[in-house]
């Protein structure tokens, strides 16, 4: 069975899973040589799959590192918390904490997009795990 993660949040990348193992994983900042890049990880993903020895049809199940939408039940203690802790560092940016919610919320908007074309164009619904 495999099992290839996505996650093109922060840290865009891909790895590749099978028998409770690690076959590849790789950011996709290593292929673009930029720092940090919040792109789809199409090299990424094409890169551990080559070194599997798979293609998508082989996968088994596609988890994904975002769950879109904000859920306050789910992450509004999670936000307020990073925003007091980033206060009680950093004085000087508590009048930033709505930005960065509101970011969050149009950033998460455009990767689930960038996912759901992935899945549709790649025919792998009904293998989809959102963690």
């Amino acid at each position: 069975m495999f099992i290839l993660g996505i996650t093109n949040n922060d840290l865009a990348g891909a790895c590749l899973v099978s028998d409770n193992r690690i076959i590849a994983a790789a950011s996709e900042e290593r292929f673009t040589r930029v720092k940090d890049h919040k792109i789809w990880p199409s090299n990424a993903i094409q890169y551990v799959l080559q070194e599997g020895r798979v293609n998508l049809a082989d996968v088994n199940h596609v988890a994904y590192g975002w769950n879109a939408s904000f859920n306050a039940q789910r992450h509004l203690n999670l936000y307020l918390d990073r925003i007091l802790d980033e206060a009680h560092l950093y004085p000087e940016r508590l009048p930033h904490p709505r930005k960065r919610i509101d970011d969050k919320l149009i950033n998460d908007a455009g990767k689930r997009n960038e996912f759901d074309a992935f899945v549709t164009s790649n025919d792998l619904r009904g293998r989809v795990e959102y963690c």
